[in-house]
Parts: structure tokens; sequence; C-alpha cells
């Protein structure tokens, strides 16, 4: 999984691709669905709203064809349009949603689509215009991507007397490929984890902090640098007794725009893992390290100039799913290295009493 994965298609502009909709019980005849507005701020910002609420609800993945919905924010229309947005969910970068008539419940029939095959991106409202004052209605909810089994998210809903207009650039586009010269720099001469929480141990056992994406980049936006993608790598949940690889492992010439694929994949039981060279090839001073969280594809750690000795450390979360990467830090030279990932500091070839 490349770690810049996830960055989604065409824009999705006023003419939405829908992911179908289970249709309701009784639904037989109805008419079109109408598509829902896409707009990029979290309240109207032009208009006093009629009623305001917000609440939690369950939000599972999708299973593409917006089937997976969980009803919420049931309300009674004082007015003829209605917006809606999740504002919190971790681990979900988009969202889908769809507007129903009638109380929860079966009876319940679809009034708009899903908002697009490619969901809402998490914070943006959708708006649905045309309801009948002093009806019921209610909204169902699915993430684009996170926990099939769901996760606790925020919403608010606002209801208004008229359409809310769109603000300019409401358009929801796709984010950008980050530029290569931008994510040269991030991969670069300067280590960095994104939580502070990794740290260098020396060959003596001393420890050195390794500082913060956000300190060491004070002025870019990691999320906007590494959208969150969804798992891909068909791991099974779960966690690992032990983190134990040592093998071989073809260290190549620096990409720093890309730091290439993973030569390890495991199970956190919630112990820090240690990650160094035993040997290295020829010509091969140094090497790089980068630890991701499979989850949504994203970097943790970034180890540019590691030497024959030094360990990258960083503590991980009972169950989550990690991937470790490796490179040569030598332009023009590569080649095999032992490589070892272990839950021991200090880790040496003497110590492999365990088959690898």
């Amino acid at each position: 999984m490349k770690l810049t994965r996830n960055l989604l298609g065409a824009l999705l502009a006023a003419s939405l691709l829908s992911a179908p909709a289970a249709p309701a019980a009784g639904a037989e005849g109805q008419t079109a669905l109408q598509p829902l507005r896409l707009l990029a701020f979290e309240g109207s910002g032009q208009a006093s709203p009629l009623t305001a609420e917000t609440g939690i609800a369950l939000l599972r993945r999708t299973d593409g064809q917006g089937t997976r919905g969980v009803a919420c924010a049931q309300f009674t229309a004082p007015g003829g349009s209605v917006l809606f947005r999740v504002t919190q969910a971790p681990g979900v970068s988009r969202y889908y949603a769809q507007l129903y008539r009638g109380p929860i419940g079966d009876d319940a029939a679809p009034v708009t689509d899903w908002g697009g095959a490619d969901g809402v991106q998490l914070g943006w409202s959708v708006a649905a215009d045309g309801l009948s004052v002093g009806e019921t209605y209610h909204f169902k909810i699915s993430g684009y991507d996170g926990s099939q089994a769901g996760i606790t998210a925020k919403w608010a809903l606002e209801t208004y007397a008229a359409p809310v207009p769109a603000a300019e650039g409401d358009a929801d586009p796709a984010p950008a490929e980050p530029d290569a010269a931008v994510l040269a720099e991030v991969f670069g001469d300067r280590p960095w984890s994104l939580n502070g929480d990794a740290w260098l141990v020396a060959e003596d056992g001393g420890r050195t902090p390794v500082p913060k994406f956000s300190e060491v980049f004070p002025a870019w936006d990691y999320d906007a640098l590494f959208p969150a993608a969804p798992d891909e790598s068909g791991a099974d949940g779960g966690a690992l007794a032990q983190v134990r690889f040592c093998r071989p492992v073809d260290l190549l010439a620096p990409d720093r725009a890309e730091p290439g694929e993973p030569f390890y994949r495991f199970n956190a039981n919630g112990s820090a893992v240690y990650v160094k060279a035993l040997t290295l090839p020829a010509g091969m001073t140094s090497f790089s390290v980068t630890l991701a969280d499979e989850a949504d594809g994203r970097p943790l750690l970034w180890l540019p100039s590691l030497t024959l000795g030094q360990e990258a450390a960083l503590p991980t979360r009972y169950g989550a799913r990690y991937s470790v990467r490796a490179a040569s830090g030598v332009p023009g030279v590569s080649g095999y290295g032992m490589m070892s990932v272990t839950q021991v500091p200090g880790f040496t070839l003497d110590d492999l009493a365990f088959d690898p």
C-alpha cells in the first residue's frame, strides 16, 4: 500500500454519481431520488437556522451501496431545507448520508441519494431542499472508510426556511496529489514521528526522542499530505504474542518521494517495537526506516539516516496493524541487509535462537 494512496478521483460537482440505496419497504412507485447538495462549510454562514441540534450515532463502513446506513437525527421540518454533517468520526475521512421521509423505522422512504459514490468529506455539509413543513424526516449515515463494526460519530443538523445558497468552491474537489518536491522534503534528511512518541536507541542504550512532525514542518498539514486510506492489506485483526522478524531485506537506493513497499507487517500486542539493521551491504553506511499504520496507510515515523548499531523504537497499540519499510540511505547504493523487527531492545545476531 503506498503511503499517498486514497487520493480520490474526479470532482463531485453538481452532477453527482450516486451509490444505489436499498429501497425502503412500500417505496414502490416513488419519485426519483433527489441528489444531496454538498457544501464546503459547517453551517450556512449566510442565514440563521430555524432549528439546530447535535447528537451521536454509530457510523459503520459502507458495503459500497449504502445499505449499512444507521438511522439518526430525526426531526420535524419547520421549513423547506435541511443541512446535515458528520462533524467527528475517528478514523473516517469521508461519509455517506441519505435523507428519509418519516420517523425512524421500517416504513421510512428515501428522499435523496447517498451523496455521491466517493462520499462527503468529513466536516462538510449535505443539503436537501423541498421538504414539507410539519413532516418528520431523518438521516441514515455510513462511512466511506473506518471500522466495519462501527465507531461513535458526532453529527449536526440545521433547518432553514429556504435553500441555503452554495458558497464559492463548494464542489468538494478530490484531494490533490501531494507535490513531489514536498514529499521529497518530508522524506528528506530530517527525522520525524507523527506523535512525537518514537525514539532512537544508540548502541550504548541511550535514547533520543524523535521530534514531532508538526515541530519539524510547522507550515504543513499532515492530514492534507497523507489522506487516510482504508486497510487493503487483508489483515484479520487480532494481536501477536511476539513481534519477531529477522531476514535479509533488499535495501533499494533511496527514492524519498515514495519510501517503497513494506518488508514486514504485523499485528501489535501493545509493546514497543525496535527496528534495526544487523548487517548492511558494502558501501551502505546508513539506511532509512518508515513505520506506518495499516488501518489508514499513513506514516507514523521517518528516520532517514540510521547506522549499524542504532535502533528505531515506536510504541504500538494493542491489536493495531503496522507495516515496516527500509531503504538504503546512500544514493546509488543498494543490496541486501539483515533487518530485525522485535520487541527486544539491543537484539543482535547472537540472539537468533528462533527460526526466522
